[in-house]
């Protein structure tokens, strides 16, 4: 199951980046200085496979545990994430992201977000 997340940031425009249910959840980076690279985001591929776009990547603050970003409420976990005790906090984490064309953003979105669709992607996960 992909979660999609979009972002507008000034000169750049609209990203969409996504967390991915299936990878490891540990970030092999404990970096604390800069951004680590989030554990279960989705590929640069399957970002252009979903949605189109030109790759990109993107330096985020996020929810995070101590070796983690959290899971976003709607990304679906079997079995479910077990958090520790320790209070969340923001971390810096790098994502692959896409990078969508101003004139087509409106027929992009449409597209995923259209619930006459399946949403799915080429291997028949889920897309929210």
């Amino acid at each position: 199951m992909y979660v999609l997340h979009a972002i507008w940031s000034p000169g750049f425009g609209t990203m969409i980046w996504a967390e991915d249910s299936e990878p490891a959840v540990t970030s092999p980076s404990q970096a604390l200085r800069q951004a680590r690279p989030h554990p279960f985001a989705a590929s640069t591929e399957v970002l252009q496979g979903l949605v189109g776009g030109a790759p990109t990547e993107i330096d985020l603050l996020l929810p995070s545990a101590r070796r983690s970003p959290l899971d976003s409420a709607e990304l679906v976990r079997f079995p479910p994430r077990t958090l520790g005790r320790t209070p969340a906090s923001l971390l810096a984490c790098r994502v692959p992201a896409v990078r969508l064309d101003p004139l087509t953003l409106g027929t992009t979105l449409s597209r995923v977000l259209d619930p006459t669709t399946t949403n799915d992607d080429e291997d028949g996960r889920n897309v929210s």
